[in-house]
């Protein structure tokens, strides 16, 4: 009876190519998740990493049309080369800005932002650099006038939002995802100067990160001329308190300290080993050991 025959073949056929299907599609969507290229970097429910948010991100923050000259992007600032940090007395001598520009690496761990810790997110930090007028001074509505404009723009928020009309909260949102997968947590070998890292440095610059973030007064001398955290506060408790920075390729990252006062990493564990309790980094070859592992971060 050809008729049932048929049907049984057919149907044989069908569930072995279901189940042969089987076994090649389903260690395929296991690879995919195991390999997730953002897997283990934090950032909140309103705003998840994707590979299009970031490319997005990516696009607005090599882009001139954030700022009002058309000459000036984000990496203008946060230099690549330089831990994507920069010197504002590099950039423009008579600059009014006073704070020295802090590196981006590792931000998606840290609870607040700024030297003055005055931002809590990512999201609601991203929009004030490209507003002022000492920085990229440009107004949001002439941002987006500008950035709707521009074709490959929108189709990247349409891909990562998934609408071509750019507003504020996509640029916001975009540049945040992108800032939080630029991150640095190499691991070091043992050495001596990974030992002394450990003893003197580690209670502020710790973990993987090489910092806890906190707010706190340098064992350095104040400068005297910015008060810190008091800004915000007006607590006289916080006068010269300052966020603390991580230690992410700090060889790069000169000069240091919030206003820029140390101009190499020689002379900033020079000028912390005379305030430390360390005996040992009085040594100049103890110093110079603690100098060469900070090279590695």
């Amino acid at each position: 009876m050809p008729g049932p025959f048929l049907k049984w073949w057919a149907l044989s056929r069908y569930f072995s190519l279901v189940f042969v299907s089987g076994l090649i599609l389903f260690p395929a969507c296991e690879n995919k998740e195991a390999k997730l290229p953002f897997a283990g970097i934090p950032s909140p429910g309103n705003n998840p990493i994707t590979e299009e948010g970031v490319a997005f991100g990516r696009a607005l923050f090599q882009s001139p049309l954030l700022s009002a000259d058309g000459k000036s992007s984000c990496f203008t600032c946060h230099r690549p080369d330089s831990g994507f940090s920069g010197s504002v007395t590099h950039l423009n001598p008579h600059s009014k800005l006073k704070r020295e520009i802090q590196g981006l690496f590792n931000l998606a761990w840290s609870p607040s932002f700024f030297w003055d810790a005055r931002e809590e997110t990512l999201e609601s930090l991203i929009l004030k650099p490209i507003q002022s007028p000492d920085e990229m001074n440009l107004a949001l509505p002439v941002l987006l006038k500008k950035v709707n404009q521009n074709a490959e723009l929108t189709q990247l928020c349409l891909a990562a939002f998934q609408t071509d009309s750019i507003g504020t909260v996509h640029v916001a949102r975009a540049l945040a995802q992108f800032v939080r997968t630029l991150v640095r947590q190499p691991e070091l070998p043992d050495s001596e100067g990974k030992t002394l890292f450990q003893e003197h440095c580690s209670k502020c610059h710790s973990g993987k990160t090489t910092s806890d973030f906190q707010i706190r007064k340098s064992v350095l001398a104040p400068s005297g001329i910015d008060s810190g955290y008091f800004r915000i506060t007006h607590l006289p408790k916080d006068v010269y308190l300052f966020r603390t920075p991580g230690l992410a390729a700090v060889s790069k990252t000169a000069p240091y300290t919030h206003d820029g006062r140390v101009p190499d990493l020689d002379s900033l564990v020079r000028m912390y080993a005379k305030r430390l309790p360390a005996k040992e980094l009085e040594v100049p070859a103890r110093r110079k050991e603690l100098v060469k592992f900070l090279h590695l971060l």
